[in-house]
C-alpha cells in the first residue's frame, strides 16, 4: 500500500470513529435531557434556552446540581456541549 493510500484509509477510519463518537454523545445527551433534566421540570424550559454561551450553560448546570440534579463531570461536559451548539438529538427532544 502506498503512503497516500495508507493516509487516505487512516483518514476514513478516523472520520468513521468520530462519527460514531458524535452519534453516541448525541444519544447520551437526548437521554440526559429526557431523564435527569425532565426529573425536575419539563424540557420546554431547556428547549427555550438552547444555544448561547458555554459559560451560561456551565452556570445553569452548576445551579441545577446545587438544587439536587445528579450529573457526573462527564455528563455535565456533555450537556454543556450539546446545549451550547444543540445536537440534532437534543433538538428532537424539543420537537425541532
Amino acid at each position: 500500500m502506498s503512503g497516500k493510500s495508507f493516509f487516505l484509509v487512516a483518514v476514513i477510519v478516523l472520520l468513521a470513529a468520530l462519527g460514531t463518537v458524535k452519534a453516541n454523545a448525541e444519544g447520551q445527551c437526548k437521554e440526559l435531557l429526557s431523564t435527569v433534566c425532565n426529573d425536575c421540570h419539563n424540557t420546554d424550559r431547556v428547549c427555550e434556552s438552547m444555544g448561547g454561551s458555554e459559560k451560561k450553560w456551565k452556570a445553569i448546570i452548576s445551579w441545577m446540581i446545587s438544587n439536587g440534579a445528579e450529573l457526573s463531570d462527564d455528563q455535565q461536559t456533555l450537556l454543556v456541549n450539546c446545549l451550547t451548539e444543540p445536537y440534532d438529538e437534543a433538538k428532537k427532544v424539543c420537537g425541532k
